[in-house]
């Protein structure tokens, strides 16, 4: 029973390493040329750190807790802590000007590859908030909980995602969106606008430019759309779609939309406009179902949004 036992640790041990080394081939892979001029031996030294720790645990809940422990010793060393007069302490990393607060704050001032954020995060979930929506910046604190609301209406409560597209860091533009996000399914899109509005929806399609420059309408059994944060202070709610042929249309000069209304349209470059536009309902419906429940108004401008795919299948 011992050997059984002994010879399973050792295989936990050998699949920690391979998800560390992993993870650390991609990220300098990925490092920028400022990552790779500030970051690169400090990181390599605590990558072979945690390999080290690893190779020495004994037990499976040993390896456990040496790899969060470090993780967590890695994030504190990456993180901007002012020290007398405003200037950094000891041997924290900085970045010129603003703070870095965790691993995903490295990723998104330009150290990484923004693609990097769900492998992070993925890695940090286990002690922070059991993440289901890796890399997300719009559903964290205290609206976490909108994670365990959208996969509800997904209906796997377990299902992890992880994060595709960020327009704060890929680009508002049609055609950033285009290029990171199609031919990907499914998809959910998370909107937050300049007034703390929050919405989005989901759809099992993949996304596409076609070749009619003036849109093609997509089928669509189980796309929906959803508003979980709005002026009217609703609790979460969810607009199925009742127009399956108008489902999702796709335009080379927009990003997401959602119903032949259109009930839900991003624009190009959405953040420096009011292009964007919500014309609910139309293809979709349901309670409170108005062109100012999503976003506020029937035009609008965007702050932010996010595309998240399937972590596995």
């Amino acid at each position: 029973m011992s050997e059984h036992n002994n010879n399973n640790n050792n295989e936990s041990d050998t699949d920690y390493v391979g998800l560390v080394n992993e993870i650390k081939e991609i990220v300098f892979n990925n490092l920028t040329q400022a990552g790779r001029k500030k970051y690169n031996e400090k990181l390599r030294v605590d990558f072979d750190r945690l390999v080290n720790l690893i190779e020495k645990g004994q037990r499976k809940h040993e390896t456990e807790d040496m790899i969060l422990k470090r993780l967590d010793e890695i994030e504190k060393k990456i993180e901007n802590k002012p020290g007398p007069g405003g200037t950094s302490g000891g041997d924290n990393l900085t970045v010129g000007g603003g703070g870095i607060n965790s691993l995903d704050g490295f990723l998104n001032d330009n150290y990484l590859s923004p693609s990097l954020v769900e492998i992070t995060s993925s890695n940090s979930s286990h002690h922070h908030h059991g993440k289901l929506f890796h890399g997300s910046h719009l559903l964290t604190g205290s609206n976490s909980h909108f994670q365990k609301v959208l996969n509800s209406w997904y209906g796997v409560s377990k299902q992890t995602w992880r994060c595709i597209y960020r327009a704060h860091t890929h680009g508002f533009s049609a055609d950033s969106f285009h290029h990171h996000c199609d031919n990907i399914s499914p998809t959910f899109t998370l909107i937050l606008g300049h007034n703390g509005d929050i919405c989005g929806g989901f759809t099992d399609v993949p996304w596409s430019i076609p070749a009619d420059p003036k849109g093609r309408y997509i089928t669509s059994e189980k796309s929906f759309l959803f508003s979980l944060i709005n002026r009217e202070s609703t609790d979460p709610i969810k607009f199925d779609v009742i127009k399956k042929r108008f489902a999702i249309v796709h335009h080379q000069r927009y990003g997401p939309i959602f119903g032949g209304g259109a009930d839900l349209a991003i624009s190009d470059k959405c953040n420096s406009n009011m292009e964007s536009y919500s014309n609910l309902p139309h293809s979709f419906d349901g309670e409170h179902a108005n062109n100012y429940i999503l976003m506020g108004d029937y035009h609008f401008c965007v702050k932010d949004y996010e595309v998240f795919t399937l972590s596995s299948k």
